[in-house]
């Protein structure tokens, strides 16, 4: 599972219309693409290196990976989807 990424952004995606954006961050060679929330989006670096905390959530025939600037936001969003079950 995958729970924290380093690497470079290289691109940034801001969606609008929703309470959230994405970010693609390259870490040696391979790019991941992060939905993040807009305060996450405004707390990483216009370039250069980041660190993002990430959740790895699986569906039945689907996966996202969802970034946060602080492991304490990831663990609080992991208690929403557990309260939810």
């Amino acid at each position: 599972m995958i729970v924290m990424l380093r690497g470079q952004i290289i691109e940034r995606e801001a969606d609008l219309d929703k309470a959230s954006a994405a970010v693609v961050i390259d870490v040696g060679g391979v790019g991941y693409r992060l939905t993040v929330t807009p305060r996450t989006m405004a707390a990483l670096p216009a370039a250069g290196e980041a660190m993002v905390h990430v959740h790895h959530h699986f569906w039945e025939a689907d996966q996202k990976l969802y970034g946060f600037e602080s492991k304490e936001e990831r663990i609080a969003f992991e208690g929403l989807l557990a309260a939810h079950k």
